[in-house]
């Protein structure tokens, strides 16, 4: 499966393949602030799915800039995830 965020769905039918991407996977949406317009051929598909979860203002984005800026984030993530991205040195600046 994939999540995703509101947001990234509303521009899914820009992404490459992503009719074939949504033959093999089932995708599974979070909701964001605002409620994105969302595609009408997305809005029923039977292997969209929306996520009913609390809308809270973490992103993605928000993580990966807090890493790149030295701020600790190991609370908004898995042990085994904050693990990982610190070996690998992700997000980081030079």
């Amino acid at each position: 499966c994939l999540i995703m965020g509101e947001d990234n769905l509303k521009t899914f039918h820009k992404w490459k393949n992503f009719e074939t991407i949504l033959e093999h996977h089932h995708l599974y949406v979070y909701p964001r602030m605002g409620g994105e317009k969302v595609n009408n051929q997305f809005r029923d598909h039977a292997k969209i799915h929306r996520v009913a979860a609390p809308v809270i203002q973490i992103s993605a984005t928000h993580i990966r800039n807090s890493i790149k800026h030295h701020k600790n984030v190991q609370a908004l993530l898995p042990k085994e995830v904050w693990k990982y991205i610190d070996e690998m040195h992700f997000y980081k600046s030079p």
